[in-house]
């Protein structure tokens, strides 16, 4: 009894139900194009492997992952500078980032074909898209959480907006 309360708790009886009901239903429906159940999914990964192309796939969709975050990041993180610093570009910017940062990458995935093709454009600006929000969110709540105190700082001590955006405000 013990011990089918710590795999309750460790949650693996729930997920063995989920895959008996998933497999259950793969069944019933007897269209595997359709719904293969996770013994098929199960083979089909076995082959992936076997053959080579599950690395090759997974290595192309890292390589993807990583250059739309590297992407996303290089024009998110000066963007994210000016919000917290430049007050007026905040005023006219908020508004549309906290409009279009609602509404999630996958909307924009028949607009992103259809502007940019099916080839690798579209999926690495889906992804600079989807990364964007965050670096440009987080690096602007960390200008607009330094102290005030470290920039009269560096301001009384004679140091120009420049040096104090290059050396106080960014690091």
């Amino acid at each position: 009894m013990k011990h089918l309360q710590h795999l309750l708790k460790a949650g693996i009886v729930s997920w063995l139900i989920a895959l008996g009901v998933w497999q259950i239903a793969a069944l019933m429906f007897g269209k595997p194009d359709f719904l293969p159940g996770p013994l098929d999914v199960f083979q089909g990964s076995r082959e992936l492997i076997a053959d080579g192309s599950w690395l090759k796939f997974v290595l192309i969709s890292l390589r993807r992952v990583l250059a739309g975050w590297l992407l996303g990041s290089l024009w998110g993180v000066p963007i994210g500078l000016l919000i917290g610093h430049v007050k007026i570009f905040r005023q006219l910017v908020e508004p549309y980032l906290n409009f279009f940062r609602f509404i999630p990458s996958i909307a924009f995935i028949t607009l992103f074909v259809l502007w940019f093709g099916i080839g690798e454009e579209s999926k690495l600006i889906l992804i600079m898209y989807g990364t964007s929000f965050i670096v440009i969110l987080n690096t602007a709540a960390g200008v607009l959480a330094l102290d005030e105190e470290k920039v009269r700082a560096a301001s009384s001590l004679g140091a120009s907006e420049t040096q104090i955006f290059f050396h106080v405000i960014i690091p």
